[in-house]
């Protein structure tokens, strides 16, 4: 099939059947309807896909500035160097306590004990650039 819509011919086009959409009550779609429905949906899913993954290569890859798209640093968590041994320093520092605090953030809420066990237990892993948009 070939396309004779500019993308924002289709983008308005598209803009008009997601506000009918909204306006749809679910209950009023035929059992029969459900399925196949559902799945055109999905496709349209996929598409989107499609657009995220050019927006993640021209504003991260090819570090183009792409309207409406900004390049952020990624975000990661601590995380221990040694878990096992993490745990028995843990529990060692503050017993039963340490049993429920399973992450760097929780152990360094116990004060300046748990943010010295946190500081030289725990890593931080580098974080990619992300877009957000």
């Amino acid at each position: 099939m070939s396309n004779t819509r500019t993308p924002q011919q289709l983008k308005d086009a598209l803009d008009a059947i997601v506000a009918e959409l909204a306006a749809l009550n679910t209950a009023t779609i035929a059992d029969a309807e459900l399925v196949a429905f559902t799945k055109t949906l999905q496709d349209v899913g996929k598409y989107a896909g499609k657009l995220d993954q050019r927006i993640q290569q021209r504003a991260l890859t090819d570090k183009v500035p792409v309207p409406g798209v900004a390049v952020k640093p990624g975000i990661t968590h601590r995380k221990w160097n040694d878990a096992e041994a993490a745990g028995a320093l843990a529990f060692e520092a503050f017993g039963l306590r340490a049993f429920k605090l399973e992450s760097p953030a929780a152990i360094e809420k116990l004060g300046d004990d748990g943010k010295a066990l946190v500081a030289i237990a725990s890593t931080k892993p580098p974080a990619d650039d992300r877009v957000v948009y």
